[in-house]
């Protein structure tokens, strides 16, 4: 009996039937395509490095290149080696063209004119030596910028731009942070004409080697017209340099000065490296020597660098040391180790010299601002009594010097300081010191003064201008209200804490920060175990009497709707005292802390109704004469401040601060991420300990009367 197919699935085989002749049907036209496009380019390909957008001086539009074309010119239809026939579509000729990758961002062609069609080898065999060499610079992608190879910067040079040499007063050239980048500082000559004051900044973009001959293609800005946004053709500049030694000079003092080195350079007068021929003739010319200031160079003293990184508090900036000791390296780092909002930045002054700097900033500017997003600002809200919002523009002023983010983040995240002279060093505890800092292209000297604090704490005043000179870099140089920058090692190990004791909470205030607390192990309240304390009520802090001198524990609770009672644990890491007041470094235990919140804290100790205790204004007016101003001093040795030290009831103010340790007044309690509460000492752990000794004594002693007398009892019977 014959199959009847239903309608359905007749138009099911259809459709099916239609599906597979579409399929054939493409198929067959894209290896027609193919093959006609084999055909038309001979198997014609350029190198898949050559890909992009090109700039060629004189082209009107940028150049594109893919693997069978390149716009003005047309398409690939033979290659041998480096020798490419071309068929220009649009004029329907043809033309060889040679060309050659001299770096990833460079390619150089010769060519024939366009014409009728012929072999390769005939149409290239119409290239002569002598014919024009064309240049082409990356565009997109975008090129990179790679290593100057001039080396021992800074330079003195002097040099020519056809109208004789302009050698007095000598131009000085000076690296930058990033290796890539040159400052040229060009000096007018009076008796030479072409000569004139003008800064440069010359970005290394390619280097390369044909024979003995180097080559650079670089950009060439000037500074002083960088917002008019210059075009390709006038940045883009080609160079041919030759290094050699550079003989040495008597100096003053009659003494053989030694050799250095030389760089010889050859520069283009457009965007082309046509013209050059060797490293002495060019558009300008330019002779660059060494300067001899090696001599003048110190080293970092070895307590400083024998932890050759160091880091902030907040870990935003980390202080690299290089291995022989004589370079010092900032840089903000990629980890902050800072509990909740990083916001906080000021505005102002501070912020809009970032926009200038390292471009135009004249000698004497600020050089560092702590007025950055994320730099530690003020907060003026949420600070109870008995410390006022109305305080807080004295800090402000006072620390808006501090060595942060500000700026590196601008100039690639990096400051290079090199110890030039060291003018005072003390004991091992502090160091002064003259340093050459680098700041992206801004350059020129600093005063540095490094103190030590402890074995794995130090804390550094840094100037706030740069100067040319370097005897001018220390001569204002102001330690009173210069702000300390904290630094710590990368880790720290616990240590004794200071101030062994056990304290009452007067009254404290928290700026800004809702934290959660865990609840003690040894309440039976669980229910709070999770509880927001939005407002924790601080009552006790006990330092280094719960078994381990290293601990300092802190209790609180959530007010009286609770009966909970929390414990924040902190371990010791180095503390030093100051002038009165005494400063710890410590951490969070890990079972205690937030992901969000601090790593570190500095608390600092001040002790108001001390009696030798100056005005905050006196102390620092007493302090510019005293060359110990600044230095730490022994805990227990003075001013009543050691363990055991601190009378029984007298009153203590305990200040904890996440980014650095801030030298305060009673004006500026004011900071981000920090609480500050006043104590009364109820006597030191001993005399605790004592209580509960007699009172285990007095027990024990019941006890064994009682015993005695049952077993005297039991014998009388």
């Amino acid at each position: 009996m014959a199959t009847v197919t239903s309608p359905v699935q007749l138009g099911f085989r259809i459709t099916t039937l239609i599906q597979l002749v579409a399929v054939i049907f493409i198929f067959v036209s894209s290896t027609s395509n193919a093959a006609v496009m084999g055909s038309s380019s001979g198997g014609c390909e350029f190198p898949p490095e050559w890909a992009g957008l090109w700039f060629q001086s004189g082209a009107q539009s940028k150049i594109r290149i893919n693997s069978t074309f390149i716009t003005t010119k047309g398409q690939c239809i033979e290659k041998d080696k480096d020798k490419f026939l071309i068929h220009d579509i649009v004029d329907d000729c043809y033309r060889c063209i040679v060309i050659n990758l001299q770096h990833p961002s460079v390619l150089q062609y010769k060519e024939t004119y366009c014409g009728t069609k012929g072999s390769l080898q005939e149409i290239c065999y119409g290239i002569t030596g002598d014919a024009p060499l064309y240049s082409m610079f990356r565009s997109e992608p975008k090129a990179e910028p790679e290593e100057c190879p001039f080396k021992g910067a800074p330079f003195t040079f002097t040099y020519n731009r056809g109208q004789g040499d302009c050698a007095n007063p000598p131009s000085r050239a000076e690296s930058c942070t990033d290796d890539s980048r040159l400052i040229l500082k060009y000096q007018a000559c009076p008796d030479v004409r072409a000569a004139e004051s003008t800064v440069e900044e010359l970005i290394c973009l390619a280097v390369w080697r044909e024979g003995s001959t180097r080559y650079m293609v670089g950009r060439v800005l000037q500074q002083d017209r960088r917002s008019s946004h210059a075009s390709d053709e006038d940045q883009y500049r080609c160079f041919i340099y030759e290094r050699v030694n550079h003989p040495g000079k008597d100096g003053a003092n009659g003494h053989h000065s030694g050799g250095g080195i030389r760089y010889n350079i050859a520069q283009s007068g457009d965007a082309t490296c046509s013209g050059l021929q060797n490293a002495l003739e060019g558009s300008k010319t330019m002779k660059l020597t060494t300067v001899d200031d090696h001599h003048n160079r110190c080293r970092f003293p070895l307590w400083l660098t024998e932890h050759h990184t160091w880091h902030s508090l907040d870990h935003r900036l980390s202080y690299q040391f290089s291995l022989r000791n004589a370079t010092l390296k900032v840089k903000k780092s990629d980890e902050h180790r800072y509990g909740g909002s990083s916001g906080g930045g000021g505005s102002g002054a501070g912020a809009s010299s970032s926009s200038s700097y390292g471009s135009a900033l004249p000698y004497g500017a600020p050089l560092y601002s702590n007025n950055a997003p994320g730099g530690g600002g003020i907060v003026d809200d949420d600070i109870g009594e008995p410390f006022h919002s109305a305080h807080t523009a004295s800090l402000q002023q006072h620390n808006h010097h501090n060595l942060h983010a500000a700026h590196l983040a601008g100039e690639g995240g990096t400051v290079r300081l090199i110890c030039h002279s060291i003018l005072q060093a003390l004991e091992k505890k502090k160091v002064q010191i003259v340093a050459h800092v680098t700041a992206g292209c801004k350059s020129g000297h600093v005063c540095m003064v490094f103190y030590k604090r402890d074995s794995n704490v130090i804390e550094v005043q840094q100037s706030t201008t740069i100067e040319e000179n370097p005897d001018d870099a220390c001569r204002n140089f102001d330690p009173i209200n210069t702000p300390f920058t904290t630094l710590i090692t990368t880790s720290l190990h616990p240590k004794k804490c200071p101030h062994l004791g056990r304290y009452t909470v007067v009254n404290s205030a928290s700026f800004g920060e809702k934290r959660k607390r865990r609840q003690n192990n040894n309440s039976d309240n669980s229910q709070f175990s999770k509880q927001d304390c939005t407002n924790p009520k601080y009552e006790s802090l006990s330092v280094g009497c719960g078994g381990s001198s290293e601990i300092m524990e802190q209790k609180s609770s959530c007010g009286p709707q609770s009966s909970a009672q929390f414990t924040s644990s902190y371990s010791c890491h180095g503390s030093w005292e100051e002038n009165g007041t005494s400063y710890l470094i410590a951490s969070p235990i890990a079972d205690n802390r937030k992901s969000t919140d601090p790593h570190r804290y500095c608390f600092i100790y001040n002790f108001p109704n001390k009696p030798s205790e100056l005005s905050h204004n006196s102390l620092y007016v007493a302090g510019t004469t005293n060359p110990n101003y600044g230095m730490s001093q022994t805990p227990g040795m003075k001013n009543g401040l050691g363990d055991g030290g601190l009378p029984k009831g007298g009153p203590l103010r305990l200040t904890a601060i996440a980014d650095n340790c801030h030298r305060l007044t009673s004006n500026n309690y004011g900071i981000k991420h920090a609480w500050t509460m006043n104590l009364t000492t109820n006597g030191t752990c001993a005399d605790a300990d004592g209580l509960t000794g007699n009172a285990t004594k007095l027990t024990s002693s019941i006890l064994v009367f009682l015993i005695c007398s049952v077993l005297i009892t039991i014998v009388i019977r």
